[in-house]
């Protein structure tokens, strides 16, 4: 589910728990991040370079 990072860490905040930042660079490494949080139940922030945008298909990302 795609939620904007100010709910996110509003949550966080509130709940008091840390959210993990991963930098991303190409598909493979948004999958790996992905499959922790999703394995762990917990928000992840995925953060991507605008230098990276030609080896991650934003498009693709977000289905």
């Amino acid at each position: 589910m795609l939620v904007n990072t100010k709910e996110i860490l509003h949550n966080a905040q509130k709940n008091k728990y840390a959210v993990a930042a991963f930098n991303v660079y190409n598909l493979e490494t948004v999958q790996a991040a992905i499959t922790a949080a999703e394995k762990e139940g917990q928000p992840v922030i995925i953060a991507l370079g605008e230098r990276y945008f030609s080896t991650v298909a934003l498009k693709g990302l977000l289905h």
